[in-house]
């Protein structure tokens, strides 16, 4: 039963004997008809039969049931009357009067004769479960009286306990509907109504894992009904559940491939991933199957991420001829023609989305990214101004604006008071502190454009925001601290011939002047600020021909206490390595001694970089592929020297630290290359993380 009003028709399960043998024959031959799905040549026998036979109850049952099927309610009403007329004293006659009345849709007269028949036989249990159905929709409280009479004459009949939870979930009883649902169940442990029910009602109470239960057992009694997984899915999806929210959807497509919304959710679930070629496949589907042209700025969304730039604007361009007015295939179309140089197109593009729609800050911010650009640069001023008059705290806008003053040298003063405002708006934007930075440069403040860029550097590490920073600190006459910071920017950009001319040019001149230690010096104490670091380090090592890479936890502390951690891996157990000034420990006990000659060669190594005390052993240069290059050497017990290059360094709180190092010696045979990444400074989580001084027994000494 499914909730709405419905009333299966009753048909008694014997036929009577007929008087005269033409009946009997008509009556045999309508039979026949009626199996072989010969609807009119049974009715036409039936009607043979109750011309020759008036009496004959069953068949005028048989000549109802017929126009039911054939659509003629009215003619099936006059064959129902007949058998009350016949057998007025059966309670059945009534109900199956109804149950025609049902469906010619006079249910008020239905009701008036189920009434009828539970008069002839108060427990007639038809009769109650109609006239439940019936109060239902228009009397709560009576149709509970009929089920609850119905339920003390048959107590087990589940169907019944689903119907009275339905009545008390429509009249906003929850609780109580979620108990007759579940007294339904108990009776019946397969009946998917009460599942799909008991879902339903805990998705209204939001507790979401529990309705995934129930959609599950639903899903079991029906594995191939496409609808359940669909349910299923949005709700993992809600719950943030990608990998299963894919799976029910995957089986959705399974089981109904052609239906495009599954192809809608796949292409969500993608998006969460950042799959976006997936993304954009799945959107592209849901629309050649459905050829509703909504999915086309979906699609050409998904593309644009998995930069197939062209591609996107043909669909973009197919999407506008459908929908020329839509306001997000103009925005896509014009910011997919800025990716691509076209700026004349974009330009047409987002002019009109504008004039569509001139409250949308996106679209104009758009039109006058494209108008700078074309070098309309008074235009764009105009819908700069524009976007902050009808959103005054865009500070994107102001961030936009104020930059393009600052890179200009005009209206300066005015330039620092939106980028300070935009900064005050969202002060971890690296992008909005660089601005800042860049305008205080140009205002002939070094020191604090160099203070800003800093910050700016360690929210947003971009090529550009290190070469300002570079710009600032050699202004504010910290040319070692420049170089830093070019060097950074050809480690992330080594095709920026600017930069390599600004590292060759100040380096050359810095390094050939009695300053050049200054460097060296500059960063000893960067170095010696670190108390104690954390950092997931990348190892890829070869001694003698023999490989090891690894990738784990680097642990330092002042002055030459060092830890690598290995997480285990399928092919390899866990590994710890401790160094403690001259004391080595590995754990476990038996690990290879080629991978522990490995790993404590680069430790020591690393740990004498760290601990700052360098600048007699340091050298530094300039390399024309990587800007400024560290160098120093220490002896190895082993024999030889180890070199160390720092060949990058990141910005971390104001410090620089090492992002990509390259050991070597080649007495021994021994090279490795360590990469850093996510730098920790001076927590107390880094030494508390160190492992303690094992027992004797388990040290080596070199």
């Amino acid at each position: 039963m499914n909730g709405k009003f419905l009333f299966a028709l009753c048909l008694l399960p014997f036929r009577p004997a007929l008087a005269a043998s033409d009946s009997y024959y008509n009556y045999l031959q309508g039979m026949v008809e009626e199996r072989a799905g010969h609807t009119a040549k049974a009715l036409e026998a039936y009607e043979k039969v109750v011309q020759e036979d008036p009496q004959a109850l069953q068949v005028f049952r048989d000549i109802a049931e017929l126009h039911l099927r054939m659509g003629q309610p009215d003619a099936a009403l006059h064959a129902a009357e007949r058998v009350k007329e016949l057998a007025p004293g059966d309670p059945m006659s009534f109900i199956f009067l109804g149950n025609v009345l049902v469906a010619q849709g006079n249910l008020a007269k239905a009701a008036e004769a189920y009434e009828q028949a539970l008069k002839l036989n108060p427990e007639n249990l038809r009769a109650l479960e109609n006239l439940g159905n019936y109060y239902a929709l228009m009397d709560p409280d009576k149709a509970l009286s009929y089920y609850q009479r119905y339920i003390d004459l048959n107590p087990r009949d589940a169907d019944i306990y689903f119907q009275m939870a339905l009545v008390q979930q429509k009249r906003g009883h929850l609780q109580k509907a979620l108990a007759l649902y579940q007294q339904s169940l108990a009776l019946d442990s397969e009946q998917l109504a009460s599942h799909l029910a008991i879902a339903d009602l805990y998705e209204q109470q939001k507790s979401t894992a529990s309705a995934i239960g129930e959609y599950k057992s639903a899903a079991q009694l029906q594995p191939s009904n496409p609808l359940i997984f669909l349910r299923l899915g949005n709700l993992y999806y809600r719950d943030g559940q990608w990998d299963e929210a894919r799976q029910a959807f995957k089986t959705v497509e399974t089981l109904s491939p052609q239906e495009p919304s599954v192809y809608y959710w796949l292409a969500r679930v993608a998006e969460e991933k950042k799959e976006w070629k997936e993304a954009a496949a799945d959107a592209e589907k849901a629309y050649t199957l459905s050829q509703d042209p909504q999915f086309l700025p979906l699609t050409a969304y998904y593309m644009t991420l998995d930069r197939q730039i062209e591609n996107a604007v043909k669909v973009l361009e197919k999407a506008k001829q459908s929908d020329p007015n839509n306001s997000n295939v103009l925005l896509f179309l014009g910011m997919n023609y800025l990716d691509l140089g076209k700026l004349d197109k974009a330009q047409e593009a987002l002019a009109k989305g504008v004039s569509l729609y001139p409250k949308d800050v996106q679209m104009r911010f758009q039109l006058a990214t494209a108008e700078d650009r074309l070098g309309h640069f008074d235009e764009a001023i105009k819908q700069f101004q524009t976007i902050l008059t009808i959103d005054p705290k865009n500070a994107a806008a102001m961030n936009y604006l104020g930059y393009s003053w600052a890179d200009r040298g005009v209206r300066l003063e005015e330039a620092e008071k939106l980028l300070r405002q935009a900064v005050a708006l969202d002060p971890d934007s690296g992008a909005y502190l660089d601005s800042l930075g860049w305008v205080r440069l140009k205002r002939g403040d070094p020191s604090q454009a160099r203070n800003w860029l800093e910050k700016a550097v360690i929210y947003s590490p971009d090529p550009l925001i290190y070469d300002h920073l570079g710009d600032a600190c050699l202004a504010d006459k910290h040319p070692e601290a420049a170089l830093q910071a070019w060097s950074k920017v050809l480690s992330m950009d080594p095709k920026n011939e600017v930069v390599r001319k600004k590292v060759q040019l100040e380096g050359e001149r810095f390094f050939n002047s009695p300053d050049a230690k200054k460097y060296l010096k500059y960063l000893e104490g960067n170095l010696k600020q670190a108390q104690n670091l954390r950092s997931d380090v990348s190892f890829q090592g070869r001694l003698n021909k023999r490989g090891l890479h690894a990738e784990g936890k680097l642990y330092y502390e002042q002055p030459d206490r060092v830890q690598l951690n290995v997480p285990a891996t399928s092919k390899t157990s866990a590994y710890q390595f401790s160094l403690n000034g001259s004391i080595r420990t590995v754990e476990p006990a038996q690990a290879n001694p080629a991978l522990s000659q490995m790993a404590f060669e680069g430790l020591a190594s690393l740990s004498q970089f760290l601990s700052g005390r360098l600048a007699d052993a340091l050298k530094a240069t300039v390399d024309p592929k990587v800007g400024v290059q560290t160098r120093f050497s220490r002896p190895n017990p082993s024999g030889g020297q180890d070199e160390i290059d720092v060949v990058s360094y990141d910005f971390v709180e104001g410090l620089w630290l090492p992002s990509e190092m390259r050991v070597r010696n080649s007495t021994t045979g021994w090279e490795a290359e360590l990469k850093f990444s996510g730098w920790v400074i001076n927590s107390p989580d880094n030494t508390r993380a160190l492992a303690p001084h094992p027992p004797l027994s388990q040290r080596e000494r070199d």
